[in-house]
């Protein structure tokens, strides 16, 4: 009996470092639209969402994480009737179902979009991102985090992550540094500011992190061609008004 007790005894600390290691982690997106409207339009201009709300979760342990929607999203139709006749404005937020498989192991990344029906898997190596950890701390959900910022030509962003929770990953597509990222906040044309709700830590299933596998393999190139050739066909639809057509942040 004695032995059995210091067996476990000695498992225990293994057990517990083990679980820190793997959970699902809820996250609130908010995006900032800032849509331009047409002179004919500014009118309406309250009628227009001024941002957009998205519930995510990210389902990791230490060798692989996905992020994906927790309910699916549909598209959403803004209609303005200005003088001179009726201008349509769809919003197409494009993230229907959309998810990011991250090997924390290889470094690779399979990016499964939606996008009018179709289904893409962009697969690429995981974004390096140049991080620049700084002193700052505070806490989120209870988690002592730390800052880390970059500075661009291509991303000016702030990161705060924990290494509590010792897994290189987090929300979207922002991962490496030395602990698990809880909140992410983007500058640009449209900001997006992403941060941890809720945390739950211990064994993670197998079938919950399935790397995704149907769908039009495509590199990140060919997608954004496929998108800038869609919103054209759609401007030219619509007589050349344009609309709105946000991307989010690729």
């Amino acid at each position: 009996m004695k032995k059995l007790l210091s067996i476990l005894f000695l498992c225990l600390p293994i057990l517990i470092f083990a679980q820190k290691k793997s959970g699902n982690i809820l996250f609130t997106e908010k995006m900032t639209l800032n849509i331009k409207l047409p002179p004919e339009a500014e009118a309406f201009k309250h009628r227009i969402p001024k941002e957009r709300v998205h519930q995510k979760e990210l389902i990791f342990n230490e060798s692989a994480s996905i992020y994906k929607n927790v309910e699916k999203e549909e598209d959403e139709d803004v209609d303005v009737e200005a003088d001179n006749g009726r201008m349509r404005m769809r919003m197409m937020m494009m993230n229907a179902d959309n998810q990011m498989y991250r090997d924390v192991e290889t470094g690779n990344k399979v990016e499964k979009r939606d996008f009018f029906g179709k289904t893409f898997l962009i697969k690429d190596e995981a974004d390096k991102h140049s991080w620049k950890v700084t002193t700052e701390s505070k806490e989120i959900l209870g988690y002592n985090c730390l800052k880390a910022v970059i500075r661009d030509s291509s991303l000016v962003a702030d990161a705060w992550f924990t290494t509590e929770i010792p897994v290189s990953s987090g929300p979207h597509k922002f991962g490496g540094l030395p602990g698990m990222v809880l909140e992410v906040s983007i500058e640009g044309e449209r900001p997006l500011h992403i941060i941890a709700t809720e945390v739950n830590m211990g064994k993670v299933a197998k079938s919950d992190l399935v790397e995704p596998k149907k769908g039009k393999v495509v590199t990140q190139e060919e997608m954004r061609k496929i998108m800038k050739e869609k919103r054209e066909e759609m401007r030219k639809e619509m007589g050349g008004r344009g609309g709105f057509h946000p991307r989010g942040h690729e």
